[in-house]
């Protein structure tokens, strides 16, 4: 019987606890952090190292990959339009579930404090600023606990991080405000800085969707070779991503027993934060769950007129099915054509327009799982999320969505450069990330439930009939 990788991966983390259940007991804090927590502090590098290089590539392959210039037009500007409206519906669900269940609250008073403490030497390390203004370790209550984390966290430190210096420089930097303040984050001055600067992805995206939009506009003979180059360098970079992806297990392990024991000082913090990362879980799974079997439902009810429920779901289960199994959605690609045209009764015209935009640029899924990650993160290190806090989120999230790659766990890279633009530290996604490879799979269900619903929508709107 062949064991998926899910499997592998269910079976890292929970040797992962028991490692951490064993060393917390028998004090091997140290042996952790010297020869096991390193393998994990790879892994986020690894993904750090790809994160920027790819979402260039994807947004100018996406852009470019449109059949020809005139689809920017009519039916491109109603199928962007539609796949943005239904990334928002996806970020706002996650914000309204995150904030009103609050799952990051449930890992403990005192565990919080020690988050934030250590939240806060990062930040004073990487020089970032705080990104709530608030400093608990000025609080005298909390003194003898900075101490105890600021020792640790000496303890663990394997060097300056290469970008301190870089972050530090710019928060040294004039301050911008109005109009200023956006030509500053939008426009690079100089696009290599921004590729080696991973807070920079709104500059990445811009420049990657400028290129994409005069690909589309050269003639093909001059458009070809650079397109062919980024096609390359794409398919390399996704299959340095499956290579990364196949080490999972090991990762998994790693980053749990290394997160995991400097954090819990007794088997009881050890429950409580299992117990935190299950909240997480089901908040983000219930949002998915609502969001592809509730809310698509009732937005093509509305759409289109048509309320057949168990219907659209029974045209379409193959394809779900696909995107299930295979956690991409460019795997499923083929299937979901087919649903699409042979059981909604879609145009093809409108089908191979729509669904292959929508496996590159609509990541509704992807984009709910990021939002409820963020913001769990924040409240697990006790930081209090403004609205504009969520406002930067949501445009970040939607654009990254452009870059996101079809391929299992590739929101993850997007996720950590969005943490790191928010001024977060990109390595917290080894706190949940023996959880995402179980949740990529549903949320690969809801990217293809989606694409699937704005293709009908789309079609019932241009005069196609009923299915």
């Amino acid at each position: 019987m062949k064991i998926t990788t899910a499997a592998r991966i269910l079976a890292a983390m929970l040797l992962g606890v028991l490692y951490a259940m064993a060393a917390i007991h028998y004090g091997w804090a140290q042996f952790t952090n010297d020869w096991i927590a390193g393998i994990g502090e790879a892994f986020i590098r690894l993904l750090k190292l790809i994160a920027v290089p790819l979402v260039l590539v994807s947004v100018v392959t996406g852009v470019a990959s449109l059949p020809d210039p005139q689809h920017l037009g009519r039916l491109g500007g109603k199928t962007l339009l539609a796949y943005c409206a239904t990334t928002l519906l996806a970020i706002g669900l996650g914000i309204v579930l995150s904030v009103s269940l609050r799952p990051g609250h449930t890992v403990g008073e005192r565990q919080q404090a020690r988050n934030r403490l250590a939240y806060e030497l990062w930040a004073e390390q990487a020089g970032v600023p705080l990104l709530d203004g608030k400093r608990l370790s000025e609080n005298a209550a909390f003194t003898s606990l900075a101490t105890d984390v600021q020792a640790e966290q000496a303890q663990q430190t394997q060097g300056p991080d290469p970008l301190a210096d870089k972050l530090a420089e710019k928060e040294k930097a004039q301050s911008k405000t109005g109009l200023n303040y956006l030509v500053d984050t939008l426009i690079p001055d100089n696009i290599f800085d921004a590729l080696g600067d991973i807070r920079s992805l709104l500059k990445v995206i811009f420049f990657g969707i400028l290129l994409g939009i005069a690909l589309l506009f050269l003639p093909e003979a001059q458009a070809a070779p650079l397109l062919s180059l980024m096609h390359s360098l794409n398919a390399a970079l996704l299959l340095l991503i499956d290579w990364v992806m196949r080490l999972a297990p090991v990762f998994v392990f790693a980053l749990i027993a290394g997160t995991i024991v400097p954090m819990a000082d007794s088997l009881g913090a050890l429950t409580k934060l299992l117990l935190s990362l299950l909240s997480f879980t089901g908040v983000a799974l219930g949002g998915l769950l609502l969001l592809a079997f509730g809310l698509y439902p009732l937005l093509l009810g509305l759409a289109t007129r048509q309320w057949q429920y168990a219907g659209f779901f029974r045209r379409i289960f193959p394809a779900q099915s696909m995107a299930f199994s295979s956690s991409s959605s460019a795997a499923t690609l083929p299937v979901t054509l087919k649903c699409v045209t042979e059981e909604l009764k879609v145009s093809p015209a409108i089908a191979n327009f729509v669904l292959p935009i929508g496996s590159t640029v609509n990541m509704d899924g992807t984009s709910l799982y990021q939002t409820v990650c963020i913001i769990f993160l924040a409240q697990w290190h006790g930081i209090e999320l403004s609205t504009a806090h969520y406002l930067l989120m949501a445009a970040m999230i939607t654009l990254s969505s452009i870059g996101s790659a079809a391929v299992p766990s590739g929101g993850l890279v997007l996720m950590m450069v969005v943490l790191e633009s928010m001024g977060l530290n990109a390595a917290w996604v080894g706190i949940i990330l023996p959880m995402d490879r179980l949740l990529d799979m549903f949320r690969t269900v809801v990217n293809v439930t989606g694409d699937i619903l704005v293709a009908r929508v789309i079609a019932h709107s241009d005069g196609y009939g009923t299915f």
